[in-house]
């Protein structure tokens, strides 16, 4: 999505759980991947899964949320939210968007207007299945790596703030936290080599901001490669390798 106002007025529904970030601990059998942002390329997301030999019995998928909207699989984020123990997702701006249309009227307005016209296809008893889903989504969780912690949040950390300090805001329900991590673009613009996010944490993931391709801003790497807009999808290994991409062009 484009850059856009405060969007503090937009998280008002489903807050309460969901704030404190999801742990995972170390993968001991088998190896992690996060994926950028799906936007319903489910059928590319199959694909990259079989590319990497993807094992459903010992490995690991995160993802940076935004698995809806604008793909014309969106109404398949369901089934892979319940149906697949393995897959685990933060929240993203549009499934907030998704909730947030039960109460905001501008909220739905703008969903509408980025992909949301899926929704309507869905049968009343999905769309009370999704909202369910989508709401115990987190705004953040962190895995346990071979070589250190991974955090994985949709949006954006916003300079000065550590990884910790984002965490208990979030935990805390801090809507100014929760704007970063859904809504916001700043560190993403910062110079490669700028400041890496500092506390416990070795590396962070996140999505939301189309780039041409996978793109690091000192420890925080930049997932979304245009999926949504029939580009390209990446994944990326986290572990037992420290970081290693695989890129396919959008084939739904």
């Amino acid at each position: 999505m484009g850059e856009y106002p405060d969007r503090h007025d937009f998280v008002t529904v489903a807050l309460a759980g969901t704030g404190t970030p999801h742990r995972f601990a170390r993968n001991e059998g088998g190896r992690d991947f996060v994926v950028g942002d799906l936007h319903g390329a489910f059928a590319t997301l199959e694909a990259l899964l079989d590319e990497v030999s993807f094992d459903t019995r010992h490995d690991r998928l995160f993802s940076v949320g935004d698995l809806v909207d604008r793909g014309a699989a969106s109404g398949m984020a369901l089934d892979w939210i319940e149906d697949r123990p393995w897959f685990h997702a933060v929240r993203g701006n549009h499934e907030q968007l998704l909730l947030d249309s039960t109460t905001n009227f501008e909220a739905m307005q703008l969903w509408m207007l980025n992909g949301g016209d899926w929704w309507h296809a869905e049968d009343d008893s999905r769309q009370s299945r999704f909202r369910d889903a989508v709401a115990r989504l987190p705004f953040a969780l962190r895995v346990e790596t071979a070589t250190g912690g991974v955090g994985v949040i949709h949006a954006d950390i916003p300079s000065g703030w550590d990884w910790d300090s984002m965490c208990t805001r979030l935990g805390a329900g801090d809507r100014e936290a929760i704007c970063h991590a859904l809504w916001l673009r700043e560190r993403c613009h910062l110079p490669k080599s700028g400041e890496p996010v500092a506390g416990d944490i070795d590396r962070i993931y996140c999505g939301h901001t189309p780039m041409k391709e996978p793109t690091t801003v000192a420890n925080v790497h930049y997932l979304d490669t245009g999926a949504g807009w029939g580009h390209r999808l990446t994944i990326a290994e986290i572990h037992p390798r420290r970081h290693r991409t695989h890129t396919l062009a959008v084939i739904d």
